[in-house]
C-alpha cells in the first residue's frame, strides 16, 4: 500500500498537482487539512482537490469551513465573528458543500474510522483543532459531536474504535490522521508538533489524540503511522531567540522536523507551508511518500516533484 500525505495546502494544489496525483502509483492521498489561502479570498484548491480520481482522506482543519475572519477570532478569542448559533448554521452549510464537492472518494471531516484493506483502517480525528491546552470551536463540536472538552472527544473515539472492532473483528492495524498532532512527543519547538511561535508552551500537541493512540495500543492493535500537520515546517524567528537564550546550538531553528520514530511508530508533519516551492532550479511540489507492506512502513520520504514548464 502506498500514501501520499500532503500537509496544510493553504491554497497551494493545483492543475500540476491534479495531473501528478491522478497518473501516480499511489492507492490513498492523505490530507491534513487546511485547504485554503490564508485570506480565504479563494476555494479553488477545494475544487482543485475535488479532481482527484484516486481515493483519499481529508480531516478538516482550523480553516476548513470558516471565514478568515472567524478563524482569527477564534485563534485571538475576539468577540467579532466567533462562531454563536446563528453562524453554526452557516459553517455546517459550507461543510456539507464542501463534502459534496469532493464526491465518495475523498472522505472529509473527522471521528471516523475507515477500512483500508481488510485488516487495516484509518482513524481520523478530531477536526478542526487549533492545538495546545484548548479545544478549538468548541460550539460548533458541541453542535456537530456532542463534545466540548478534551475528555468527551477521547469517550466519543473510545467508543468510535470498540464498536469498529465489534464490526470488523479482522483490523490488526490502525493508521491516524489529524489535523494537529497528538501530546507528549514534542517539547523543543523544532518537534514536530512543538510550539514555535510561543517556545515556552513547548509540546502543542492534542492531549485527546495522545489518549487514544495509547488505548488503541491497549487493545494490542498495530500503529505503523501516524499523520498530522498543523504545526509548520517554517519556523517563527521566536524559536532562535528562544534557543540563543537557553544557549543551545541553532541547528534547524528555520523548519521542524517533517518525520521520526518512537518505539515503531512513524510519527509524520507533512506541513511544509507553502508547499509549492520556488527557487532558481524551478519550481518543486512537496509532498511526503509511504510505502506499507504487510502493514509495516518500509519506506518513508519527503518528495520534491520537479514541475515541467
Amino acid at each position: 500500500m502506498k500514501l501520499a500525505l500532503i500537509g496544510d495546502v493553504h491554497g497551494y494544489f493545483d492543475d500540476f498537482d491534479i495531473s501528478y496525483f491522478n497518473h501516480s502509483d499511489y492507492d490513498y492521498i492523505i490530507f491534513t487539512g487546511d485547504i485554503p489561502d490564508f485570506f480565504h479570498i479563494s476555494d479553488k484548491a477545494y475544487k482543485n482537490i475535488s479532481q482527484l480520481q484516486k481515493n483519499g482522506f481529508l480531516i478538516w482543519g482550523n480553516h476548513d469551513g470558516f471565514n478568515f475572519l472567524e478563524v482569527v477570532s477564534e485563534l485571538f478569542h475576539l468577540p467579532l465573528a466567533k462562531i454563536n448559533s446563528r453562524r453554526i448554521e452557516v459553517v455546517k452549510k459550507r461543510l456539507n458543500r464542501l463534502k459534496n464537492l469532493f464526491g465518495s472518494n475523498i472522505i472529509s471531516g473527522g471521528y471516523k474510522l475507515n477500512l483500508l484493506n481488510e485488516n487495516c483502517a484509518i482513524f481520523m480525528v478530531r477536526p478542526h483543532s487549533i492545538g495546545g491546552n484548548r479545544i478549538g470551536y468548541k460550539s460548533l463540536l458541541k453542535e456537530l459531536y456532542n463534545v466540548d472538552s478534551f475528555d468527551d472527544s477521547f469517550k466519543k473515539m473510545k467508543n468510535l474504535l470498540d464498536q469498529f472492532i465489534l464490526e470488523f473483528p479482522d483490523v490488526n492495524t490502525i493508521l491516524f490522521l489529524g489535523h494537529n498532532g497528538p501530546f507528549g512527543i514534542s517539547n523543543d519547538p523544532r518537534d514536530l508538533w512543538g510550539c514555535d511561535f510561543k517556545p515556552e508552551l513547548g509540546d502543542f500537541g492534542d492531549k485527546d489524540f495522545s489518549r487514544i493512540i495509547d488505548y488503541t495500543k491497549q487493545k494490542n492493535i498495530n500503529i505503523p503511522l501516524v499523520i498530522a500537520g498543523h504545526m509548520h515546517h517554517r519556523l517563527s524567528k521566536k524559536t532562535k531567540k528562544y534557543l540563543r537564550k537557553k544557549e543551545e546550538h541553532l541547528e534547524n531553528f528555520k523548519e521542524r522536523q517533517a518525520i521520526t520514530k518512537i518505539d515503531n511508530i512513524y510519527y509524520v508533519n507533512p506541513a511544509k507551508v507553502p508547499r509549492i516551492i520556488k527557487n532558481k532550479n524551478g519550481i518543486y511540489h512537496y509532498h511526503i511518500s509511504v510505502e506499507l507492506e504487510n502493514n509495516t512502513v518500509i519506506k518513508i520520504e519527503e518528495k520534491y516533484i520537479k514541475k515541467e514548464l
